[in-house]
Order: C-alpha cells, then structure tokens, then sequence
C-alpha cells in the first residue's frame, strides 16, 4: 500500500504539472504578440517564446503519458492485491460458510469486487 499512495501522489503531480503545461500556451503567445508590437525588445526574447511555445506541448504529451501509464498500473497493482486477499479469505472460509455457494461463485465475486475496486 505505501507504494500504491507513493504512485498516486507522483501521479497528482504529474496531472498538475500536465495541466499547468496545457495553461502556459495561451501565456507564451500572449507575450509573442507583446514582444512583436515592443520594437525595441531584444531579438532573443522572441525566439526564446516561440522555442518555449514549442517545447511546452512536447513536455505536455510526455507528462500526460507517463501520468496514464502509472495511473493504470497503480490500478493493476491495486486489483491484483484485492484479488490476493479475497482469494486468501476464501481460502479461511469454514466449510459451513463454503456449503452455501460453489467455486465459480466464490471466484466470480472476488473477481468482480476487485474489478469495481479498480475502476
């Protein structure tokens, strides 16, 4: 569990940085219109804005993907750690609670709890 709260926590920061990246766009061309009306800004100033309205969507894309990719595994983890314990709890059923239900209904349960746990 430390580790599924380690990978929601850099997960959120990925998210947060990812939108933060999405919200900088609009910025970075508002100071492109204000660096070509000022004529007397420096010439640098312009091609630093327009490398960084560049860069900005490729660092967002990456950061969008790395936050799906541990976001679904951080899922997958999750599932197959509820699937282990609901497994071992059947496995500690008495008979008498066992009676009452077959295999397949044991293992069809366990399997849909975990699966709803996960979404």
């Amino acid at each position: 569990l430390r580790d599924t709260r380690r990978a929601a926590i850099v997960a959120g920061l990925l998210k947060v940085a990812d939108v933060a990246l999405g919200q900088i766009q609009p910025v970075l061309l508002n100071l492109i219109l204000r660096w070509m009306q000022d004529l007397d800004a420096p010439r640098y100033r312009g091609y630093v804005y327009a490398v960084l309205i560049f860069l900005a969507p490729l660092f967002k894309s990456v950061l969008e993907n790395q936050y799906f990719l541990l976001s679904m595994r951080t899922g997958l983890r999750v599932r197959a750690s509820v699937q282990a314990a609901l497994y071992d709890k059947s496995l500690r059923m008495s008979p008498s609670a066992r009676a009452g239900s077959s295999v397949g209904q044991v293992v069809n349960l366990m399997q849909l709890d975990a699966q709803r746990l996960a979404e």
